[in-house]
């Protein structure tokens, strides 16, 4: 058996195993996806040009517009794709051509019964955009982003930003959807759409700005810490203080009414800001508030994580405005401290088995992390090159920000992306720098070429001898749509205030 036949012989067994049209077209781009990916590319073009195969390329399209408009079942679609790709002269250049008339139709998706998706997962507007295939365990398919910050403000996408695309890859033809192969032993990623029409509506707003609200939190550990010394390894966990609880509790929804009442869109709590019955409260608060409070304002809460001393777990949550989980991600890898002189790994006992990322329209594709997670490059520069992220948010308890500053400013470079680090105040004790927000920027003398990210840090100069948790917080307005220069750097406009004792203390203008 030859490689051709070989090759033929793989998708065709592949096409009748599918169970979704989604299936076959992850079965087709395995197909081409090989070592000779550019040649299949190259005599696509050259039949395409040449109308050399423009037979095969009719009945094809004939097919799936019968297969749309509901005109053949699907077992019968799958059963005349294989025989058109079997008496094919190149059943390569069919696989190619449908899997590129299928990047519109997707993004024409609404349009077809057999495409639609139900867009009410829970109580939210909330719809699955990958992996939409079912069959195939090794290649996952996923729709692209929804437009954010950075496709929309004018300064923004006229950024040369230095992400390259690998033109060897079939995925390089397509604009509405990609395929990605997974890693073998790393957890599986599943993006969702969360439909906020606020988000859509703030850009068609005049002088629109954004509100991000990140919460220091406190100055003395609000947790318990224990120690376990082995021969080979020590340990450290958290465990949740109960005399704090409560405190806690009231402290997030002293916040968020704090918040609220500034017209903050998105906060940010940072790393172990939870207890135990904290998401549970706050879920119950916000589905209260939008029950009574027509004119509540925030939109996303990104919780901070939870330590789970029993599961030996570190998760963090994204909450919508009404209380509905949107994101939940387990920490991967584990922080490492030193207490005299001796060094302990965060007992974390399981790898995540999946990773959550969510599409708002109007903010982008948003990666939750909890602190160390952000800084393995291979993880990120997998997500940002394959996934298409465009915003991250990092909730830390962190003594040093050096390699967030790093790996931030290079994402803001490499991809326009925005970045939050939300750390708290009990890490940062020695420097009042305790986390930053990160921007794209040009520079205005070199031919506009992206520069690393610009960073605006929150750096509290209020007294903090009568701190108690939340007392503090920093607010970031984001003015998208308008230009700012900054130090022979162009980028969007920032604003930040400093909220302290629930009375506006500080406001720099940058």
């Amino acid at each position: 058996m030859n490689k051709k036949t070989d090759g033929l012989n793989n998708v065709q067994e592949g096409i009748l195993k599918a169970s979704t049209i989604y299936d076959i077209l992850v079965v087709l781009y395995v197909g081409v996806d090989t070592i000779d990916s550019p040649k299949y590319i190259r005599n696509y073009s050259e039949s395409k040009a040449n109308n050399s195969d423009i037979e095969d390329y009719i009945k094809i399209g004939q097919l799936i517009d019968e297969l749309l408009n509901l005109g053949v079942s699907f077992e019968l679609f799958k059963r005349n794709l294989k025989f058109t790709l079997e008496q094919s002269s190149d059943f390569r250049n069919i696989c190619i051509d449908i899997l590129i008339q299928f990047d519109q139709i997707l993004a024409e998706r609404d349009e077809y019964l057999l495409l639609k998706q139900n867009k009410k997962m829970g109580l939210n507007k909330l719809y699955l955009k990958g992996p939409l295939n079912q069959e195939d365990s090794e290649y996952g398919l996923y729709l692209m982003p929804e437009e954010g910050i950075a496709d929309m403000s004018p300064v923004l996408r006229n950024n040369r930003i230095r992400c390259f695309v690998d033109e060897s890859k079939v995925n390089s033809l397509l604009q509405n959807y990609t395929i990605v192969r997974k890693r073998g032993g790393e957890p599986d990623i599943f993006i969702k759409a969360y439909n906020n029409s606020e988000f859509e509506h703030w850009f068609c707003r005049k002088n629109q700005e954004i509100k991000i609200a990140v919460i220091p939190f406190y100055n003395s550990k609000w947790f318990k810490e224990n120690h376990e010394c082995y021969e080979e390894r020590n340990y450290f966990t958290i465990e949740e203080d109960t005399v704090f609880t409560d405190e806690i509790n009231r402290a997030y929804i002293q916040i968020l009414e704090e918040m609220d009442s500034c017209d903050v869109d998105i906060v940010v709590f940072p790393e172990l800001a939870m207890a135990g019955s904290t998401k549970r409260t706050i879920q119950q608060w916000l589905a209260e508030q939008c029950l009574k409070n027509g004119d509540f304002n925030i939109k996303l809460v990104f919780m901070g994580s939870y330590w789970n001393y029993d599961e030996r777990s570190n998760c963090c949550t994204l909450l919508s405005a009404t209380g509905v989980p949107l994101v939940e991600n387990h920490k991967k890898i584990g922080f490492n401290l030193k207490e005299g002189g001796i060094k302990y790994y965060e007992d974390l006992q399981q790898r995540p088995e999946k990773l959550e990322l969510i599409d708002v329209r109007g903010l982008g594709r948003i990666l939750y992390f909890i602190c160390r997670d952000a800084l393995e490059e291979v993880d990120q520069a997998f997500l940002q090159n394959e996934y298409f992220v465009n915003i991250e948010v990092i909730s830390c308890y962190s003594v040093s920000l050096s390699y967030f500053e790093s790996a931030m400013q290079r994402f803001a470079q490499a991809h326009n992306g925005i970045s939050v680090v939300g750390n708290c105040c009990e890490a940062r004790k020695e420097n009042k720098k305790m986390g930053f927000i990160a921007i794209p920027g040009t520079n205005m003398n070199s031919g506009n070429n992206n520069v690393e990210g610009l960073i605006y840090y929150y750096d509290n100069n209020n007294s903090c001898e009568n701190c108690r948790i939340g007392k503090c917080q920093c607010v970031y307005t984001l003015y998208p749509m308008a230009e700012h220069e900054n130090n022979g750097y162009k980028t969007i406009r920032v604003i930040k205030d400093w909220i302290y004792s629930h009375r506006l203390d500080i406001r720099r203008r940058f």
